[in-house]
């Protein structure tokens, strides 16, 4: 009986490895920025842009795994009414986990019409390069950053995605010494609206 259920259990393992499948993939996509204002720092709504590499993988709950950089600027509009035409720059490099939403008999080549939308939710961990300049102010920054969102996937063709997605993009706020204001603390936390393109090899 033991033989028995150790062999079922070896069996049933390789299946399931047979059945795993891997898909690179790279995307590009840009969209627009907005940074939340708080104490007194406030911000016009800027761009992003973004290119990513990454798997994904299928053969029990579709994932991918990703390695995404972007780059987003924004002008500073005031801060406590004495400082303008300041801006605000980051570079981002973030380890993202997609979980998309789709058949777990599917793979991530459209084939069989049932991959055309494919809604998605994902997180990431990763570092922010900060950089902020104006007004007599020229300050930068490294730091822990983060990112939580959503989005959905259309298949254009069977490997060609068009990619819209939500990004809540936070990381450790920027204390700066501005003149005539004192330190001020400035917020990093910014919404993106991104849309582009995912090519699934």
């Amino acid at each position: 009986m033991k033989v028995r259920l150790l062999v079922g259990v070896l069996v049933g393992a390789v299946s399931v490895s047979q059945a795993v499948e891997f898909t690179p993939y790279v995307g590009v996509g840009g969209g627009v920025a907005s940074i939340q204002t708080e104490s007194g720092v406030r911000f016009d709504p800027g761009g992003v842009i973004e290119g990513a590499g990454g798997v994904g993988i299928t053969g029990g709950i579709p994932i991918r795994t990703e390695l995404a950089g972007s780059y987003q600027w924004n002008n500073i509009s005031i801060v406590d009414g004495d400082w303008e035409n300041g801006k605000l720059t980051s570079g981002v490099l973030m380890a993202n986990l997609y979980f998309d939403i789709m058949d777990f008999s599917a793979n991530y080549t459209y084939e069989s019409g049932d991959l055309e939308f494919v809604p998605y939710f994902f997180g990431g961990i990763g570092a922010a390069f900060y950089d902020i300049s104006g007004a007599g102010v020229d300050d930068d920054d490294v730091a822990f950053a983060a990112n939580l969102g959503a989005g959905f996937g259309w298949y254009l063709t069977g490997n060609l995605v068009l990619d819209a997605k939500y990004k809540y993009a936070f990381g450790q706020d920027m204390e700066v010494e501005v003149p005539d204001s004192g330190e001020v603390k400035v917020n990093t936390a910014a919404h993106q609206v991104q849309v582009g393109l995912r090519y699934m090899f």
